[in-house]
């Protein structure tokens, strides 16, 4: 195999926190692959035998390649098609998938958004018991909602509309490894995209959190979906993700920090849910819902109409909060009967912050 050389990527994330990830040169020859970041370069070298899961992201106006090196995933991303065949083929050599886009990155912020589906409606699966976890397994884990954080008027449901949200309840997975969606779920995912877009508004090519800014978190999980029979009744479900840098978070928070955004993600949410559920229908206006306010933590919601009428079920309001810390995204979406319920949900969001800032959830 003869070198490939090739100017003009950036990397996510980088190689050492706070090393530069932009320009990068990308090198590749019989031994590895070699990497220059930085106006005065620095170099790493890394040998194929050392990366896995390789794959490659094809869009209409550019590519991007992807690695796990030390249980981390790489993501090289460029903003042309240069060398775009040559680089497929080096990674089609060791083992490399292509996948081909219709112009976005998997969600970042809530690949429950896009896992939907996924498994169809499933009863919850005891949390994992394997005998070692990687760094972002782990820290999903220690930050998902767990049934010691709610209390004896919770129990645990497998009937909820929610599921449909959130997926598979206690799987730990690595998001960027996922199948693409089909049918019905790339159909709904395309209406909260669009919807979430125009409401903010942000561009598909700038938008971190539905859009081609995207970045894959290293590991998710998903807790079960809880209800409690209070104000009506309420179902609530979280989703943890754990990413590789907290400058990765850090990005998306800059987007969840802008104007109307808690009350645009939750009308995404309630399209993307009605979409999946009841088929394509209506845009609604929802309402930005911040629940609390906690030093270092960064806390975003909004509540919107779910709209379920058509298969029979009575009006529900969808809320959606984000929570980030650290190397940590979180979100809380729940399904309430009344009004009253969204308090209830206010203290299931701030059990999950107080979860957050234990140490058994900082210390992985």
């Amino acid at each position: 195999m003869s070198t490939l050389t090739t100017g003009g990527w950036r990397v996510e994330p980088a190689f050492v926190e706070g090393a530069p990830t932009s320009p990068v040169t990308l090198m590749s020859d019989e031994s590895g692959l070699t990497q220059l970041a930085g106006d005065q370069p620095t170099a790493w070298q890394i040998p194929w035998s050392v990366m896995s899961t390789l794959r490659v992201f094809t869009f209409r106006r550019r590519y991007e390649l992807v690695a796990t090196v030390g249980g981390r995933i790489y993501r090289w991303r460029r903003s042309d098609n240069e060398g775009r065949e040559a680089w497929i083929d080096v990674w089609r050599r060791h083992g490399g998938v292509v996948r081909a886009s219709r112009g976005r990155v998997t969600s970042p912020l809530l690949v429950m958004a896009l896992v939907l589906l996924a498994a169809g409606s499933s009863a919850w699966v005891a949390r994992p018991t394997r005998a070692t976890y990687t760094r972002a397994e782990s820290g999903a884990l220690a930050a998902l909602l767990s049934p010691g954080d709610l209390g004896s008027s919770w129990s645990t449901t497998n009937t909820s509309q929610l599921i449909n949200l959130v997926g598979t309840a206690g799987l730990v997975n690595d998001p960027a490894t996922s199948p693409p969606l089909t049918g019905v779920a790339a159909l709904a995912e395309t209406a909260g995209a669009r919807a979430f877009q125009k409401c903010l508004p942000v561009t598909n090519s700038a938008d971190r959190i539905y859009g081609a800014a995207g970045q894959y978190p290293a590991a998710q999980v998903t807790s079960p979906v809880y209800t409690n029979t209070a104000d009506g009744g309420v179902q609530v479900a979280a989703v943890a993700q754990y990413y590789a840098s907290t400058a990765m978070v850090a990005a998306d928070t800059r987007e969840m920090a802008r104007a109307d955004f808690g009350s645009c993600f939750a009308e995404s949410q309630a399209v993307l849910l009605r979409t999946v559920v009841a088929g394509p229908s209506g845009v609604t206006t929802a309402l930005e819902h911040n629940p609390t306010t906690v030093a270092g933590v960064f806390v975003r919601g909004g509540v919107a109409p779910a709209n379920l009428s058509s298969i029979g079920v009575s009006p529900l309001s969808l809320v959606v909060d984000v929570i980030t810390h650290q190397h940590v995204e979180v979100s809380v979406v729940a399904l309430v009967a009344e009004p009253a319920g969204v308090p209830l949900v206010d203290r299931v969001v701030e059990s999950e912050i107080a979860h957050l800032l234990a140490p058994s959830a900082l210390s992985v």
